[in-house]
């Protein structure tokens, strides 16, 4: 956002930046398997983090003209047209009778929650709090994760994923509530 001119970041901002990924870092570190994996992956990763910030910065001008709800159609159905093009030849031999109730109840459930609720709180979020702030709370991620590790898979949860926890949710907190300050762009 900085960089293309699209919001001014105060320090707090940045101090709660170092803060929130200094608190993912804890999670990562804290998992049983700890920290490891090869250039590749790591390039992937650093990647799709450009790729979606950059993503949430052109949503973040978009909602300026349009609600997220149009955004979310838009782009759903912009990223169906791959998925259905790769996929036609399986479409085409598919049994559609065959899955049973359970499973095209979790489509819907997939499709709905999954996807198209997590899209319209995402560009919310980003109208609110701008594409910078936000990803603040994407950060929390691997914390929740973390989480319902615990809760669904009876894992343990480390004092450093906890702590890491802790410092997601202080770097939220001091980058405080409100709207940024936007630059214009017209």
């Amino acid at each position: 956002a900085r960089l293309a001119g699209l919001a001014r970041l105060r320090f707090r901002f940045w101090a709660a930046t170092v803060l929130s990924f200094f608190g993912v870092g804890l999670v990562a570190l804290g998992a049983s398997g700890g920290l490891r994996g090869d250039l590749g992956g790591v390039l992937l990763g650093l990647g799709a983090a450009g790729t979606w910030a950059a993503y949430s910065l052109v949503i973040g001008i978009l909602m300026r003209r349009y609600s997220p709800y149009r955004i979310s159609a838009i782009v759903l159905l912009a990223g169906c047209v791959p998925l259905f093009a790769t996929a036609f030849q399986q479409l085409l031999e598919q049994d559609w009778t065959e899955p049973n109730a359970l499973a095209w109840a979790a489509v819907i459930y997939g499709l709905l929650f999954s996807l198209v609720a997590t899209n319209i709180l995402w560009f919310t979020a980003i109208d609110r709090v701008g594409a910078a702030r936000s990803s603040l709370y994407a950060n929390l991620q691997p914390f929740l994760g973390a989480v319902f590790a615990v809760l669904i898979l009876s894992e343990s949860m480390s004092p450093l994923q906890v702590a890491g926890g802790f410092a997601i949710a202080a770097a939220i907190i001091l980058a405080g509530r409100g709207r940024p300050v936007v630059m214009d762009v017209d």
